[in-house]
């Protein structure tokens, strides 16, 4: 999108960054385009932050102090790298349409990430979460999740002409998203690496799950037909981490013990799903494939710690989790 602004003398980063958001909207998904803006809106277009400068001034003194500044408010390390990422893409934007000829947030070094150990919660405590989900829909989805370790937007968008319930697989070929379209309706959308389109073998319990899915479903069709996971109206059923901390609130399971924050969709079924199966001996590379990692060293990195030696089929790690 080509948008107007004033000439390059005068302008303000505050000015740029809300021109460059303009640009951005319609061309990434809603849920980037609103971290763009939140960002932009809170931590870099405010004057007392780097608003009032002129884009054409902007130091790296400058935008490291503000990182600084940042983390003094207690703004966690990988938010900070997001805002310093944000930053420097607006610039390299101006760049591009010879507004600056250099990018003052590329050469600030961002703070150190350090990595946190993954979610890894026993068989008794998954199966604790499972039993304080009372809503048959929330248990029905969040024994899913720990079952099969996908994406809150690769679990939402499956359909049934993934699944192959006889054969007890399914497919991941595509996520459910927003967009702008349409006043920001929900399309199925292609994974962004080739490995996140893969298949999923399903323990039987999972097959279960899926049977009991089907047949508390309605025959309501909503704007994307032939979800798995759908409301009464057929509209799309999406994980809001929300709906898992309200009926996990009157639990010890809320607050993860290892970190003191509450406890997400993705950290339960993502990171619980692969601690199970690794804690139970199973293979990173198989995890890693599971997973819809990009590459093995990924899976290794985050998950070396929670990994045994021992051989286990996939199959039958999680068959002791049960809808009751």
């Amino acid at each position: 999108k080509k948008v107007v602004t004033p000439s390059s003398d005068s302008l303000t980063v505050g000015t740029w960054l809300k021109s460059w958001l303009e640009g951005q909207e319609g061309t990434v998904r809603v849920g980037t385009y609103r971290r763009y803006e939140q960002i932009v809106r809170r931590h870099l277009a405010p004057q007392n932050r780097l608003g009032a400068v002129r884009l054409n001034r902007l130091t790296k003194a400058e935008v490291s102090r503000l990182m600084t500044a940042l983390a003094g408010e207690g703004m966690a390390a990988t938010t900070i790298r997001q805002v310093r990422g944000v930053l420097r893409a607006a610039y390299n934007s101006a760049i591009e349409e010879g507004k600056v000829v250099r990018n003052p947030a590329q050469s600030a070094k961002p703070p150190k990430v350090e990595e946190s150990e993954p979610y890894a919660p026993s068989p008794e405590i998954a199966q604790a979460i499972v039993n304080a989900c009372k809503d048959p829909s929330l248990k029905r989805a969040v024994l899913f999740g720990l079952g099969t370790g996908l994406r809150a937007g690769e679990q939402a968008g499956l359909r049934w002409s993934d699944v192959d319930l006889e054969g007890g697989y399914l497919f991941v070929s595509r996520a459910l998203t927003r967009t702008y379209k349409d006043g920001g309706a929900w399309e199925l959308t292609r994974p962004k690496t080739t490995r996140s389109r893969r298949r999923v073998d399903l323990a039987p319990s999972i097959v279960a799950v899926l049977r009991a899915e089907k047949d508390a479903q309605t025959d309501a069709v909503g704007e994307i037909p032939d979800l798995v996971f759908r409301e009464a109206d057929g509209s799309p059923r999406v994980n809001d981490p929300r709906r898992l901390q309200a009926a996990l609130k009157p639990t010890p399971w809320l607050i993860r013990a290892d970190t003191g924050t509450k406890l997400t969709w993705d950290a339960l079924a993502r990171e619980g799903h692969a601690s199970l199966l690794l804690r139970q001996g199973a293979n990173l590379a198989e995890v890693s494939k599971r997973l819809g990692h990009s590459s093995v060293v990924v899976t290794a990195r985050h998950y070396s710690g929670v990994a045994e030696d021992t051989a286990v089929r996939l199959g039958s790690s999680l068959e002791a989790l049960r809808l009751s």
